[in-house]
């Protein structure tokens, strides 16, 4: 799971509209939507990746072509993305390369990891497989501006159109996404996300400087609801206890980490993030220079930042990450200096270090990209 903060992730070399703060519409405005429908057949796309082509292109895909599963115009304007911050030379010759970490294999299975490449006609999805590199899932013609793993395993999205989509791998797999009867604000940055338990929802909802918690059944209908005195800046993240990570703008307009408690009382941690993502006992949180810091969660928890750092390729920027489930694996991915979303990266801890295990190639010129783990 994984949280986004838009609205706060002022570092794109081009800064994007929607990215601006603004209030969620009440939820009043939930609607019922169409099922979206499959396109396509999943089919790979590129040779066999070997621990020799870790460090170079690994496979191709075809370009980014009109998706065929539902007609509409979507909209011109491009949805916001984890982070694109310049990052200052000072920062940067101060983390890891990844250019000296040759795996021996990658670690990811097949499906285990689906990357969303969203262009200007819609999504096309890959997974990436450490025997045959990349392979293209159906599209679809919805852009999609958020994408996590919920506790039961099903991909749940937000599209710029207001849409909330789910889908299991199977479905993603066929190009079976389910619409759910939830609508968002699409004026305002993405604020929804998979609760910790169950198959339900959780969303924040900020308005003048207070944020409403609200967590949702598979209906879209609100179960429970938390009024917390700060104005969240993207999506929630709840903890298998009931408690939720939160990234607000404090009384000095920095973006920082909060822990809300059941009774919605706020813990501030005192560390300065833009997004977090957690697995299992693993965090990762990127600060406002854009570094990734991996590490213990329980450490995070007691408002100590993650102390190592996620190995960072030569030229790049992280667009978004995702934690696996055991907490074991981080998937990264990266634009190039144009900004253009070029490769993904899995990190691993290989007993001492967290270290880059495998690199794949993206195809396209796409500046915007969503990594989930299926497991």
């Amino acid at each position: 799971m994984r949280i986004f903060p838009p609205n706060g992730l002022r570092r794109s070399r081009r800064r994007r509209a929607v990215a601006a703060p603004g209030p969620y519409s009440a939820l009043a405005r939930l609607v019922t939507v169409v099922l979206v429908a499959a396109c396509g057949s999943p089919g790979p796309v590129s040779p066999p990746m070997t621990s020799s082509s870790v460090m170079t292109p690994a496979a191709t895909a075809p370009a980014d072509t009109p998706p065929t599963t539902r007609a509409g115009t979507q909209p011109a304007d491009r949805p916001p993305t984890p982070s694109d911050r310049p990052v200052p030379a000072s920062v940067a010759s101060d983390r890891p390369s990844s250019q000296a970490m040759a795996p021996e294999r990658p670690h990811v299975g097949p499906g285990e990891v689906i990357v969303a490449v969203v262009g200007s006609t819609g999504t096309r999805f890959l997974t990436l497989d450490e025997s045959s590199g990349l392979a293209a899932l159906p599209a679809i013609s919805e852009r999609l501006r958020s994408l996590a793993t919920a506790a039961d395993g099903r991909l749940v999205a937000e599209t710029t159109d207001g849409q909330v989509l789910a889908a299991d791998a199977a479905g993603a797999a066929s190009g079976t996404w389910q619409t759910l009867p939830i609508a968002t604000d699409s004026s305002a940055p993405p604020g929804l996300a998979p609760a910790a338990r169950g198959s339900g929802l959780i969303a924040a909802i900020p308005k003048d400087r207070q944020t409403r918690l609200t967590w949702l059944d598979v209906r879209g209908q609100p179960t429970t609801t938390e009024t917390i005195p700060a104005a969240a800046e993207g999506p929630p993240l709840e903890l298998p206890d009931g408690r939720v990570l939160l990234v607000i703008r404090d009384s000095r307009d920095n973006a920082t980490l909060v822990l809300v408690s059941a009774s919605g009382a706020l813990k501030h941690l005192g560390v300065a993030a833009y997004a977090v993502a957690v697995g299992g006992s693993t965090v990762v949180v990127q600060d406002t220079s854009s570094s990734l810091h991996v590490g213990g969660l329980a450490d995070l928890l007691e408002g100590r930042e993650p102390a190592s750092l996620v190995p960072w390729p030569d030229s790049a920027t992280p667009q978004a990450f995702a934690v696996s489930s055991d907490g074991g694996r981080v998937a990264v991915a990266w634009s190039n200096d144009t900004g253009a979303v070029a490769l993904v990266t899995i990190v691993a801890h290989d007993g001492s270090a967290w270290t880059e295990r495998a690199r794949f190639s993206l195809p396209g010129s796409s500046d915007t990209a969503w990594v989930a783990w299926t497991r």
